[in-house]
């Protein structure tokens, strides 16, 4: 009974951060959509998500967000952050800017002082971004 205890409390003080996290995005992107669900769960990672992500956002008959419940905290927060960032741009523009939403989850980062992995994803966004010219279909 404890260990179902935990769990709860663990998952509420995740779902607490991702309304924090949808706000802060919201913000940087000045776009606003309706809060859509965070499902954690690991089986519906791996069989709804592309093959070896911890997340993803899935707009079908209702827009989700899917994540491995056990990743970390950090990473949590800015794999969440860039779903949200994706889930509002498809909301408002019908696109999602991939080079947007990684630049983005940097200043995520750098603006919450994980200046580690901000230089990580930033040496990430820049190897796979940097002089490409992106095609929005």
């Amino acid at each position: 009974m404890k260990k179902f205890y935990f769990l709860i409390t663990s998952s509420f003080a995740l779902f607490i951060s991702a309304d924090t996290v949808l706000v802060e995005a919201k913000n940087m992107l000045d776009l606003d959509a309706k809060p859509i669900e965070v499902i954690y769960d690991n089986d519906l990672v791996t069989s709804v998500c592309p093959k070896g992500s911890v997340g993803c956002f899935i707009n079908d008959k209702k827009a989700s967000i899917y994540i491995r419940d056990d990743i970390s905290k950090d990473h949590h927060n800015v794999v969440l952050f860039g779903m949200y960032s994706d889930y509002l741009q498809f909301s408002n523009n019908g696109l999602i800017d991939p080079s947007l939403t990684c630049d983005l989850k940097v200043n995520y980062l750098s603006e919450n002082r994980k200046s580690h992995l901000a230089n990580l994803y930033r040496g990430y966004c820049d190897k796979t971004f940097k002089g490409k010219v992106i095609v929005l279909k």
